[in-house]
């Protein structure tokens, strides 16, 4: 952060004489007994001890490993020897030191090829500019502390949000739980009868690759959650010109996906299907396929939700080939059962859960929003720019 040395009541001090830091002290397993103290490791609390060593409250960071992540304590606790705690806030407000440390990003002063690990000199000997009144620096720490609330706010109502999801779609996709108007009874159908095309993608070859061109999705943009993880610059691209051969593979805007391969170490992603949420055109990679349904039978969206469920993810794993590499064929996907309602009744259901995903997406717009808010808040009240006193 740039810094103005010519702030009235502001002074340039070394991270020695703001509060200096200490390595913590070692707890092995064998010796650690239940209680109620933190233990605080260098990414942050992970146990908690009979005893502790430290008076709250405390500012720790990571010694080794994770370095650069600072933690406030408020209670006694123990800082473990793979963090460095501060000894002394000398005169300093606890809170404010902890938000001004995690501007200074501290992962700067890490060395070591292996294992990094924190350079406590060269961070003592670091310098930045701090209010010399408490009281300032108490205004700037509550300040930050206002927005830190409701960012965890927002982060407990998500969660929240999210487990709601999970009871809805539960008992609404197994037909344990029926809306009002609806009592046709559930079918079991074959996914072939129900698929009206389904295309697995083309060979790219990674030689043809061109830096601006029609983004190529992989297996790589389907989520563990059935969520399109797309991001513009992490995706390859094909010529434009080369594209134009390739409209078989052209896939957009609300087009169903599934993993048709999966390198993850619990092949949770095979099977895993998600529906496209940015705009096309994109361009289909092999072992990625793409599923058209008859929409008067079957509710892409329905389907989709259904990835998730157990029946689909016990069924996948057991048609796959299973090794480094699994793989699942467009004739076992084909094969696959399913067990619905009439085409009136998805609807409605779809129709519920994509409101608690609008509901979900709204939060987390919030949510990135106000991080953003706060990191801003940090650039002005921590250098001074904005005086709160």
């Amino acid at each position: 952060m740039e810094l103005d040395k010519g702030l009235s009541g502001w002074v340039e001090k070394s991270i020695a004489d703001i509060a200096p830091l200490q390595r913590g002290f070692d707890l092995p397993n064998r010796l650690l007994a239940e209680g109620s103290y933190p233990v605080v490791y260098s990414n942050g609390i992970s146990n908690h001890h009979s005893s502790f060593i430290v008076k709250g409250p405390g500012v720790v960071t990571g010694r080794s490993g994770t370095i650069g992540r600072m933690h406030f304590i408020e209670s006694n606790f123990w800082p473990h020897n793979t963090s460095l705690w501060v000894t002394s806030f000398k005169g300093n407000c606890p809170k404010f030191v902890y938000y001004l440390y995690s501007s200074i990003k501290f992962e700067r002063f890490s060395s070591g090829s292996g294992v990094p690990t924190l350079n406590r000199n060269d961070a003592h000997s670091f310098k930045t500019l701090i209010p010399t009144d408490k009281k300032e620096q108490e205004a700037i720490a509550n300040a930050l502390s206002d927005a830190d609330a409701y960012i965890e706010s927002l982060e407990k109502l998500i969660a929240k949000k999210r487990l709601i999801k999970k009871g809805v779609m539960q008992e609404l996709l197994t037909g344990n739980r029926r809306l009002e108007g609806f009592k046709k009874s559930w079918k079991e159908y074959s996914l072939n009868t129900l698929i009206k095309d389904f295309r697995n993608g083309y060979a790219f070859n990674a030689g043809g690759y061109v830096k601006s061109g029609v983004p190529i999705v992989t297996m790589a943009q389907i989520g563990l959650d059935g969520s399109f993880q797309y991001d513009e610059d992490r995706v390859n691209h094909w010529s434009h010109d080369k594209a134009k051969n390739l409209s078989e593979f052209i896939i957009a805007k609300g087009d169903l996906l599934i993993a048709m391969t999966d390198v993850t170490p619990d092949k949770n992603l095979i099977g895993r299907m998600s529906v496209v949420n940015v705009e096309g055109p994109l361009l289909l990679n092999q072992r990625v396929g793409k599923i058209s349904t008859h929409k008067d039978k079957l509710h892409p969206h329905f389907l989709w939700h259904f990835s998730n469920s157990a029946m689909w993810r016990d069924y996948c794993l057991a048609s796959a080939t299973l090794g480094v590499q699994a793989n699942i064929g467009t004739k076992d996907i084909l094969l696959g059962k399913i067990i619905l309602p009439d085409i009136d009744e998805q609807n409605a259901i779809v129709e519920i859960i994509g409101d608690i995903d609008c509901e979900l997406n709204n939060l987390i717009i919030k949510l990135q929003k106000a991080r953003l808010i706060k990191e801003g808040m940090m650039q002005e009240l921590l250098t001074g720019r904005i005086r709160l006193v």
